[in-house]
């Protein structure tokens, strides 16, 4: 990330250590107005929902369809529970594959 996006904003690890939050939100919102035409640029809170979204890329309101919330009690809910159990999942494998090799070894020796 040091060459990325960030190097850009904060070129030595002093400045970046020494940053602010509210200093990194300016600097980058500096670093896009220089850098992006301003036809290309747009600014958005997506607490707004459709209406702002859609007049700044010219294109109409989705009918019946709700803004995305992904960030809500119950949407933070389904991701812990699926990221627990792809977690489950896999040290399930790990130890599996350790059971299987030694059962195979001790078969093997004996």
């Amino acid at each position: 990330m040091r060459e990325g996006r960030w190097g850009e904003v904060f070129p030595s690890r002093k400045a970046a250590a020494g940053a602010q939050e509210g200093q990194v939100w300016e600097k980058h919102l500096a670093f896009l107005k220089e850098h992006v035409p301003p036809e290309k640029l747009i600014f958005f809170d997506v607490r707004d929902g459709w209406e702002p979204l859609c007049a700044a890329l010219g294109c109409e309101v989705p009918k019946g369809i709700d803004f995305p919330k992904s960030n809500d009690s119950k949407a933070m809910e389904e991701i812990f529970r699926s990221e627990i159990r792809t977690g489950i999942r896999r040290w399930a494998m790990v130890l599996g594959t350790v059971v299987a090799t030694y059962w195979g070894w001790t078969r093997y020796l004996a």
